[in-house]
């Protein structure tokens, strides 16, 4: 899926699709993710998954991309005991990229998924 509306601001087309959690890139970036919210939320309350953990978790993982360099991520996993739900997982954009609407057409793209897929 590829989405220009409100996310060309970096100067050319987001591309954002379901991508393999375990790729390299992805890796580092969810890495980067749990060091900022452990380093940002209380002692014993960060709830994010790490990468083996959205693989066992049946979440779609997400990436953002921008002539193929990764942006932001994010997951939608479905709620427990509730299938016709889902909770967004795990979502961060690369420092380098805030700003520039990554987020926002990320969870714009992570919601229109979800609907269309009940």
């Amino acid at each position: 899926m590829s989405r220009g509306d409100g996310a060309e601001r970096g100067g050319s087309r987001l591309d954002i699709g379901e991508e393999d959690v375990r790729g390299p890139d992805i890796v580092e970036l969810i890495r980067t993710h749990l060091a900022f919210a452990a380093e940002v939320t209380p002692e014993g309350h960060v709830h994010a998954l790490d990468v083996e953990g959205l693989a066992r978790s049946g979440a779609r993982f997400f990436a953002a991309r921008r002539k193929g360099a990764l942006l932001g991520i994010g997951a939608i996993k479905p709620v427990e005991n509730d299938p016709r739900h889902v909770e967004v997982k795990s979502m961060h954009t690369a420092r380098a990229a805030r700003g520039l609407g990554v987020g926002e057409a990320l969870l714009a793209a992570l919601l229109a998924d979800a609907r269309a897929n009940g």
